[in-house]
């Protein structure tokens, strides 16, 4: 019984948490592609073999 309300808080936990993690809120990738076409917006790559 115990076992049965822990399983079922830990859903209802995530459940909640994927329900309020989405947001329509632009997102960086979203602004990278609005932008792209603006003038004077510039993007670089840094390879990762810097790091």
């Amino acid at each position: 019984m115990n076992n049965l309300i822990i399983r079922v808080l830990a859903l209802g936990i995530t459940l909640i948490l994927f329900l309020t993690s989405c947001s329509s809120d632009p997102s960086l990738q979203q602004y990278f592609v609005d932008s792209q076409e603006k003038q004077g917006f510039i993007t670089t790559t840094i390879p990762k073999s810097i790091l």
